[in-house]
């Protein structure tokens, strides 16, 4: 844990000391420069020390303080996100422009460039796209019976997904279908994933609640949930997941989540705010849930930041699939590991 603080704060330390020793040279420029330049360069620079400016506030704002004020969050967050982005977009190309080309006029391309596709990815973050309805057909293996009790051996309980998209704008929930060969598939079950929240500057309480407001309309059978719930703002904010995520009090027994990396950095603060609300955590566990649409297998898997073949499998392994479970649904936070999951296993993964 010290190494670890450590380690943060001499990264926070050393983007604030180059930002202010950039600041201090462009200063200089002005300076040196100010009979020639004209009133839109100086503008421009004014414009590029402010952004500086921005990130330097933002850094430290992040160490010792939670969440922000919409007023802060237009005056110094999001410009400091554009001030990061642009330079991420354009530092390498500038720099392969001015080795390879003369005059002001080719970096000032790239510039301009690298600054719009920072203000587009911003503006993309910050307004919410349609929701998309999913339809996924899952058939039963071959001998199964749902009828007469799903009697089959633990290791034929899989099922063969074939995804397709059912209209892209209209609001609406995954839902799942079960058929057995050529029959119609019967009552879907209805599921609303929610991942990655990263509950502070783009997805705030209020833009949270609004979500989970249309989750909650939508009268879902299960709303399931993968990880990574706050920032580093939010840390510093009690009470906020709670309220981020009130409106899915009303579904209760119906919510399910497990954790991602992230939690990990404050799993007492993760644990305690969703079980205020009477979100059902499995970690490394299993619950088997009663629905309209029959009985569902789920199944929590931690993060592992080590040794991930092994120990996802093994947590994989250890909760097979259930002969009375008509669904079976793995909650994995990283995308990544389900490479892990057995051959054998064809279980619904939420990532």
């Amino acid at each position: 844990v010290v190494i670890g603080a450590g380690l943060i704060a001499a990264t926070h330390a050393g983007m604030v000391a180059a930002v202010l020793e950039a600041g201090v040279g462009y200063g200089w420029t002005m300076h040196s420069a100010s009979g020639s330049l004209t009133t839109a360069a100086k503008a421009l620079v004014a414009f590029d020390l402010y952004l500086l400016w921005c990130i330097t506030v933002q850094q430290l704002g992040a160490l010792f303080v939670g969440l922000k004020s919409p007023i802060y969050l237009w005056v110094v967050s999001y410009p400091a996100t554009l001030g990061y982005s642009t330079a991420l977009f354009g530092c390498m190309p500038l720099a392969i422009v001015h080795a390879v080309a003369s005059g002001p006029e080719p970096a000032a391309v790239v510039a301009v460039a690298a600054f719009g596709l920072a203000a587009f990815g911003l503006a993309q973050s910050l307004l919410d796209s349609p929701w998309e309805e999913v339809t996924v057909t899952v058939e039963s293996p071959a001998g199964f019976d749902a009828d007469a009790g799903g009697s089959r051996e633990p290791r034929d309980g899989v099922y063969a997904a074939r995804g397709r998209h059912s209209g892209k704008t209209r609001l609406g929930p995954l839902e799942l279908s079960r058929g057995r060969g050529g029959d119609e598939p019967g009552r879907p079950l209805r599921i609303v994933q929610i991942t990655d929240p990263h509950i502070g500057p783009f997805i705030s309480i209020r833009r949270m609640n609004a979500f989970c407001e249309q989750t909650v309309a939508l009268d879902p059978d299960l709303v399931l949930m993968t990880g990574d719930y706050c920032t580093t703002e939010a840390h510093l904010t009690p009470g906020c997941l709670a309220a981020a995520f009130a409106p899915l009090a009303a579904l209760k027994g119906r919510v399910y989540a497990t954790l991602g990396n992230h939690d990990h950095e404050v799993l007492r603060f993760v644990k305690d705010e969703l079980a205020a609300l009477g979100v059902i955590l499995i970690v490394d566990a299993e619950a088997l849930v009663e629905t309209q649409a029959g009985l569902v297998q789920l199944v929590g898997v931690d993060f592992f930041f080590h040794d991930k073949p092994r120990l996802y499998s093994k947590v994989i392994r250890r909760f097979p699939p259930n002969a009375r479970a008509a669904y079976r649904i793995l909650l994995i936070h990283d995308p990544g590991a389900f490479r892990y999951v057995p051959a054998d296993d064809h279980a619904l993964v939420l990532s």
